[in-house]
């Protein structure tokens, strides 16, 4: 299980949307139709919710993990 603590009720909403969509161009399409000021805050959460994952595979699979690592970091 995935778990971000820190998260404002606003985040904590964003994250919640975002966890429920399919694909990564839901996610994309959602956050670009957010009003300027709360893209910049779904972007942070989805940054968190990803490292959150790569922590959390990282338990479970360390070749997962570099192989994720190798994923995010190219998108940089």
């Amino acid at each position: 299980m995935i778990q971000v603590d820190g998260f404002s009720k606003q985040q904590r909403a964003l994250a919640d949307i975002m966890w429920g969509l399919e694909t990564e161009e839901e996610v994309q399409s959602f956050i670009e139709g957010l009003p300027k000021a709360q893209q910049q805050d779904a972007e942070t959460v989805l940054s968190m919710l990803t490292w959150a994952m790569i922590d959390t595979f990282e338990q479970v699979d360390p070749v997962i993990t570099q192989e994720l690592n190798k994923i995010f970091h190219s998108k940089d």
